[in-house]
Parts: C-alpha cells; sequence; structure tokens
C-alpha cells in the first residue's frame, strides 16, 4: 500500500505533539487556546466594512471607465 509522505509527517507531528501532554485531550486544548491568544493579536487586521448602495457601486464603477 502506497503512503503519502505528507500524511505520514502530520501524523509524526501529531503524535509528537500530543505525547507533550501525555495525550490528555484537556491539556492539548488549553496549550492550543494559549498560542492562540498569543498569535492572534499578531495576525488580525481589523478593519471597518464599507457597505456601498447600489447607487454608489455603479457610480463608482462608472467612474473607473471613464478615466484613462
Amino acid at each position: 500500500m502506497w503512503k503519502d509522505p505528507i500524511v505520514e509527517e502530520t501524523r509524526r507531528m501529531k503524535d509528537e505533539y500530543a505525547s507533550k501532554f501525555n495525550y490528555d485531550l484537556q491539556a492539548i486544548y488549553h496549550d492550543l487556546k494559549e498560542l492562540e491568544k498569543q498569535l492572534s493579536e499578531d495576525r488580525i487586521i481589523r478593519t471597518q466594512p464599507t457597505i456601498e448602495t447600489p447607487l454608489q457601486a455603479q457610480n463608482a464603477h462608472e467612474s473607473r471607465i471613464k478615466q484613462p
């Protein structure tokens, strides 16, 4: 049977990570939540959503067409 090297590596890494916590799912969960807190602040990009009315969208489209 053919073995996918990426799947094998992923399973190996998962096993190494889980073994650090003696395969305790609650401990793994808490570790992942802490990691999430640390990383989320660096990766979140906050922007204000813009809501265009159909008329605003049409005007923006027309102004892009008119520009040379």
